[in-house]
């Protein structure tokens, strides 16, 4: 019982100003394996899947948020940080809108943004996508951006210590404190 009780403090202290924290304890691999369903029930996962192409559509270059299983993503996520299923649940089931309706019905849930649900969504989404090699491979052939280069760094030539010799020779630029 002790338990379920925390599960609900949990839910509640899970808001649109600390989601953030909560994400940062579901850390989902970009190379795991797609796994079955674990939170969200097939009719959920195609509105969100509606709302992730929504908010990133597939054009003749890029694909979109569905085609790189945002929607799994976000599922996997949800399901490691149980804090934040209520909201994404209730998010999800308040978009009920035809296709037609899709993009007017996420305009008001941005406006609106009950428990910062569109926030949190939007940012699952942009994770995603972000991460997917389809995504960054694009990125890299049609802007130059490496993301693996921007996280190793660049290769330095050696530093040549004998140029501090100069600096080393000075004396010192302080006066020593008495004790």
């Amino acid at each position: 019982m002790a338990e379920g009780r925390r599960g609900v403090h949990e839910a509640a202290a899970a808001s649109a100003s600390d989601f953030h924290a909560e994400l940062g304890q579901a850390y989902v691999s970009p190379h795991a394996a797609r796994e079955s369903q674990r939170v969200l029930d097939p009719e959920r996962r195609r509105a969100l899947s509606a709302w992730a192409d929504t908010l990133i559509p597939a054009n003749e270059h890029w694909p979109s948020a569905a085609d790189v299983d945002a929607v799994g993503y976000i599922d996997r996520t949800v399901f490691l940080a149980p804090a934040l299923r209520p909201i994404v649940l209730r998010g999800i089931d308040r978009l009920e809108a035809r296709v037609v309706e899709r993009r007017e019905v996420l305009s008001r849930l941005e406006q609106l943004n009950p428990d910062g649900v569109f926030e949190l969504v939007l940012e699952l989404v942009f994770e995603a996508y972000y991460r997917d090699e389809r995504v960054v491979t694009i990125l890299e052939e049609r802007t130059g951006f490496s993301m693996q280069r921007a996280m190793r760094g660049w290769e330095m030539q050696p530093f040549d210590e004998s140029l501090l010799d100069r600096v080393r020779a000075l004396p010192p630029r302080y006066r020593a404190l008495a004790s």
